[in-house]
């Protein structure tokens, strides 16, 4: 039996949570899905958590069913693992990745199917602003065409100063999470790239999460896409 996931049918429901991209990606890459795991074996956990910790490393770990502003705690010592495991829980399977302390740039990178009326892409840069002394999500800068649109996606590309390399990247995972999903109905599904480094100055970079909505349309995409309807090449 297939199901409905955000607008994305599949045949199983954790198609939907985090851990998928750590099935597309071949373990042991410099990629931070292939430096990380997806389990609910805790053994398997702790001794991840322990391996990086000995390298000076602190480890994010996240619940693959929740959102990246809840359901995620840094392991700096081996204490906080057990926290994290009796905070987070076991009925979703945990996502363990290297923590980056230094953020260099993170970038979003979607498809929009909209039916008959076409397939859109976009690529965007995510912002980060400072709230009460804590640096947060800032808002994000989009350029969004006709997914064949070559001469527009380059644009965007030049426009946001965005490292073609990069987007590609995001670009190949939706690719293969396409070959899980049996079909994208109306709706939207986009990744996150991310560029940065650990605490003990490895540079580590790839895609992170991977969100598909129903209908996932906001009212700025359907203004762009409009504007796009009458003529122009990017909104």
């Amino acid at each position: 039996t297939s199901a409905l996931i955000y607008g994305v049918v599949v045949d199983d429901l954790s198609l939907g949570h985090k851990d998928t991209l750590y099935r597309l990606n071949r373990k042991g890459t410099k990629d931070i899905t292939g430096s990380g795991i997806a389990t609910d074996c805790v053994p398997c956990l702790k001794a991840y958590c322990e391996s990086k910790l000995d390298l000076g490393i602190s480890v994010r770990v996240k619940d693959s069913a929740a959102s990246d502003s809840n359901g995620q705690i840094v392991v700096s010592r081996i204490e906080d693992f057990y926290t994290a495991v009796e905070t987070l829980g076991l009925k979703n399977k945990l996502v363990a990745m290297p923590n980056l302390t230094v953020i260099n740039d993170r970038l979003s990178i979607g498809v929009i199917n909209l039916g008959k009326t076409g397939t859109f892409a976009y690529l965007g840069r995510e912002n980060t602003t400072i709230h009460n002394g804590r640096e947060c999500y800032g808002g994000t800068e989009i350029a969004l065409f006709r997914d064949d649109d070559k001469f527009a996606q380059d644009h965007a590309l030049k426009s946001l100063q965005i490292d073609p390399r990069s987007a590609s990247m995001g670009k190949e995972a939706l690719k293969r999470y396409g070959k899980l999903a049996t079909v994208l109905v109306v709706g939207r599904a986009s990744v996150d790239y991310i560029d940065g480094e650990t605490e003990n100055g490895d540079p580590i970079e790839g895609v992170i999460d991977l969100t598909a909505r129903p209908g996932g349309v906001s009212p700025a995409e359907v203004l762009a896409i409009e504007a796009l309807d009458s003529g122009a090449r990017v909104a």
